[in-house]
């Protein structure tokens, strides 16, 4: 889910029981967008010393729509920047796949354990910490 409401969604929230009617109704500031581009959700975003980790988690199987590939791929080129993508497997024993962007070449969706990937992230916290990127800041709040 995300957090705005619009009209473009893919799925019809109020029959699978969403929270879509608290949402605030974000159809007047997408159409400022050309091409009938709207914003993608991630599921989680941590921030330590000015490194940004996206995470997102798929279906089983489930492939990451182009527009929203493109972006976080785009975005983790930059220093600092990375994502992770990780979704139940449809035909391993493995208990994830997990996909990075931002530490190198892809190497596509990769058979892990749920150990593993609390492994990486605790690593990419710990080096986050350890070598801030520095970015500046401007101090708003």
């Amino acid at each position: 889910m995300t957090g705005y409401k619009s009209s473009r969604f893919r799925y019809d929230c109020v029959a699978r029981n969403c929270y879509y009617e608290q949402l605030p109704d974000w159809d007047d500031l997408i159409e400022c967008f050309p091409r009938g581009i709207a914003p993608t959700d991630v599921d989680g975003l941590v921030e330590i010393g000015s490194n940004l980790l996206f995470m997102e988690q798929k279906g089983p199987g489930v492939p990451i729509p182009d527009p929203q590939r493109l972006a976080l791929r785009r975005a983790s080129r930059r220093p600092g920047i990375t994502t992770i993508f990780f979704r139940p497997p449809l035909r391993t024993a493995s208990d994830l796949e997990c996909l990075i962007f931002g530490q190198g070449p892809v190497d596509g969706w990769q058979p892990r354990s749920r150990e593993w990937l609390k492994d990486w992230l605790r690593v990419w916290a710990t080096e986050a910490d350890g070598h801030p990127y520095a970015a500046s800041d401007d101090g708003a709040a």
